[in-house]
């Protein structure tokens, strides 16, 4: 026997596993599983990673798609044509008031409790007078189809917007806020979509930058957080990077943080995308210096994730897998970020992640999508071993760990064992979970525990080992071989003298 010292260390790390809490059943998850965007190039994300397709379209940046809970596509549009699951233009499905080069041209939207209507909001580009208006497709006519009703047409809402638009639940899990920005304004304005139809009277919240028409300050996207709670705006030129909080009861926007001191002179942001904790959010540059930053929102600092000089970053886009897809302007593949919730180099951007379909490039804009639908089922990573062993007779403890930073606390914690702790002590084996409930989404993973009988844990057969003698007369041992009673997982160990 040999005396010996071990040292195990055993961090438990959850696998996320991320859903609504409340009001989960309000919606399916297959809404944002196709995507048509650029020169007609396509997503589908029915499978992993996903296919590219080919699409109808031509748009340099905003458009929009719908599938069914299923994940079936129903329509798709540029704010101008609306498209059928055909790829062929809807009846009165042309000529709908999006702006060929607005930001966030269009968003679709379902009606509430309806199984069939959904509402298409557009925005026009900067030159253009800014109207937000909308229309509505009836996905039943036209033989199953679709037919854009022609009495509610490029239906005017406001007039004078920005290119900016997207949308939030509301807190009763239902209903829809759609949020817009008015042009020479500082004044968000948000509309309801209920059962009953759109209400068209604003909530208005006068709160952040000024966005005037006679710059490029209304070009950049406006982005929601998945629970809806968080709003982020980008100005091209001037410089505009804002973060505030979103009431998902009254439809205010409130407390203005100006991010874009962070980042100083060298960048001017475009496109933006929340991760799914909401810790993080992630911008593009493409003036100046071409990049893509991670700003982590509990330490209010940032990081330069990927540069490229000869790239021009656009859109940034939550996809169903969890991951976040960078649009590239005129490229012919896709970049990804891998694990957005981890923080810097952990979060793995992916240059050139996939390759769309030949004859189809990439431009500057991703679908403006619903935030809401998009939460993925479980992400695909681990980030160590879900092994301990555990010497008979002891107890350890096993702990949470989260691999994000956030001011968050969990709305509750459960154990198989039925403990409601963060840490709970393990004197048995076998296999152990834990549940976290989060405020959007809940993470869960499982760790098996082996209890081994450590009385002797390493033993090495010394019949043949090789023996060094300090006058050169060496044995000649050819094995100097540990066995083990069981694996071990993680170990350090260290050996003193060894005597036969």
């Amino acid at each position: 026997m040999i005396p010996l010292k071990t040292k195990i260390a055993i961090r438990f790390i959850p696998i996320f596993v991320c859903f609504l809490l409340t009001h989960s059943n309000a919606f399916s998850q297959g809404q944002n599983n196709i995507w048509y965007f650029g020169h007609k190039a396509g997503l589908d994300f029915n499978s992993t990673p996903p296919l590219p397709v080919t699409g109808a379209l031509i748009s340099p940046e905003g458009t929009a798609s719908i599938s069914t809970s299923d994940g079936e596509l129903l329509f798709y549009t540029d704010g101008r044509t609306v498209f059928d699951r055909n790829h062929q233009p809807m009846p009165n499905g042309t000529g709908l008031d999006g702006g060929e080069s607005s930001t966030q041209a269009v968003l679709i939207l379902p009606l509430p409790h309806s199984s069939n209507l959904y509402y298409i909001f557009t925005t026009q580009q900067n030159a253009q007078p800014g109207r937000l208006s909308y229309s509505v497709v009836n996905s039943q006519s036209n033989g199953g189809l679709g037919d854009v009703e022609p009495t509610q047409k490029n239906i005017v809402i406001e007039s004078g917007t920005t290119e900016k638009l997207t949308c939030s639940k509301h807190q009763n899990g239902t209903d829809i806020w759609i949020i817009a920005h008015r042009l020479n304004s500082n004044q968000f304005i948000s509309y309801l979509l209920s059962a009953t139809g759109l209400s068209t009277t604003p909530v208005v919240s006068p709160v952040g930058s000024f966005y005037a028409s006679d710059d490029q300050s209304g070009i950049g996207y406006m982005k929601a957080s998945l629970s809806g709670s968080k709003l982020a705006c980008a100005g091209t030129v001037p410089q505009i990077l804002e973060l505030f909080d979103f009431n998902t009861t009254t439809g205010e926007v409130y407390n203005y943080i100006d991010l874009a001191q962070m980042l100083g002179a060298d960048y001017y942001v475009y496109g933006l995308e929340f991760s799914q904790s909401e810790c993080f959010l992630y911008v593009t540059s493409s003036i100046n210096r071409k990049a893509i930053i991670q700003i982590d929102l509990s330490a209010m600092n940032y990081e330069v994730l990927f540069e490229n000089a000869s790239v021009e970053y656009g859109a940034l886009q939550l996809g169903p897998d969890g991951r976040i897809y960078v649009a590239k302007n005129l490229s012919k593949t896709i970049d990804v970020i891998e694990r957005p919730d981890l923080l810097g180099g952990l979060s793995e951007y992916a240059e050139d992640y996939l390759e769309l379909d030949s004859a189809t490039t990439c431009q500057y804009g991703l679908p403006n999508l619903a935030p809401f639908f998009n939460i993925t089922n479980i992400l695909s990573y681990s980030l160590l071993e879900d092994h301990l062993n555990l010497c008979q007779g002891t107890e350890t403890s096993i702990s949470i760990h989260f691999p994000y930073q956030c001011d968050d606390e969990p709305d509750s914690v459960f154990w198989s064992t039925g403990d409601t702790t963060s840490t709970i002590q393990v004197s048995e084996g076998g296999l152990h979970w834990v549940e976290v409930y989060m405020k959007v989404y809940k993470l869960r993973d499982t760790i098996i525990v082996n209890a081994l009988d450590c009385s002797s844990v390493v033993r090495y057969d010394l019949n043949d080992c090789e023996s060094f003698m300090g006058n050169g007369s060496h044995i000649d041992y050819s094995e100097f071989v540990p066995s083990y009673p069981q694996p071990l997982s993680c170990a350090e160990i260290e050996a003193g003298t060894l005597h036969r």
